[in-house]
């Protein structure tokens, strides 16, 4: 499967915003919770976020960094360990 040079920015910029949820310390239910606010759908299993059954979705939308900024500032967010 061939991906354009968006869908690459984008996945990119996603697997990033990932990142920084995990090291927040959120779980993979919390990431896909974040990434429902920006209107991305992801598929938790087994408690863990599949790369590639969500690799479509995350090629689809980026998700804006305030998203996740106002995510992890809610009441009752993870505390970075």
């Amino acid at each position: 499967m061939s991906r354009s040079f968006p869908e690459r920015l984008k996945t990119d910029g996603n697997l990033n915003r990932l990142v920084e949820l995990e090291e927040a310390g959120c779980t993979a239910q919390d990431m896909k919770d974040c990434f429902e606010r920006g209107g991305i759908t992801l598929v938790v299993q087994n408690g863990d976020l599949p790369l590639l059954r969500n690799l479509p979705e995350l090629g689809r939308r980026a998700l804006p960094k305030r998203v996740v900024r106002d995510f992890l500032s809610r009441p009752g967010a993870p505390v970075p360990t």
